[in-house]
């Protein structure tokens, strides 16, 4: 008489480590990307932004959201006189070592406390480290006319 046939356990040993393996694999390669997604690059943080002559100042934020490719600036106008256009020029390279430019063109009111809210998009999807390059305020073209000949002065 024989006993009841009793079956190895170590074919479920391979198809364990198969799962095993197949887990780790898939959780290395979605892990990068969930690491990258919440990625933000703080370019200024609450920190005045201004230009050379200090025209303008914005105390604010500047980020770059890494994973939406999106630069955004917060903050407040601190000082200016007239309305214009705050140009931040930001500088960045890829991983060929290719230097990139993005101007973020702001215009604004030219009011003491004005609130800014900008968003852009750069055009190099393929840069990933931003540091801002230079800050200059333009002046609207009918605020400097020189014979004071504006739209909004009277006309005698």
């Amino acid at each position: 008489m024989t006993g009841p046939v009793v079956q190895p356990r170590h074919r479920f040993r391979a198809v364990r480590t198969w799962t095993l393996a197949a887990t780790l694999l898939a959780s290395a390669l979605l892990a990068p990307p969930a690491a990258l997604a919440s990625r933000t690059l703080y370019l200024a943080r609450d920190e005045p932004l201004c230009d050379g002559p200090r025209t303008l100042c914005v105390d604010g934020t500047l980020t770059y959201d890494v994973n939406d490719r999106l630069f955004w600036l917060r903050g407040r106008v601190r000082a200016t006189a007239v309305p214009g256009t705050l140009r931040i020029t930001v500088k960045g390279t890829n991983r060929l070592g290719h230097v990139r430019y993005a101007p973020l063109e702001v215009p604004l009111r030219g009011r003491a406390s004005e609130i800014v809210d900008f968003r852009m998009i750069p055009d190099h999807p393929d840069v990933a480290n931003w540091a801002i390059d230079r800050v200059v305020f333009v002046p609207d073209a009918r605020t400097t006319d020189p014979g004071g000949m504006s739209p909004e002065a009277p006309v005698p």
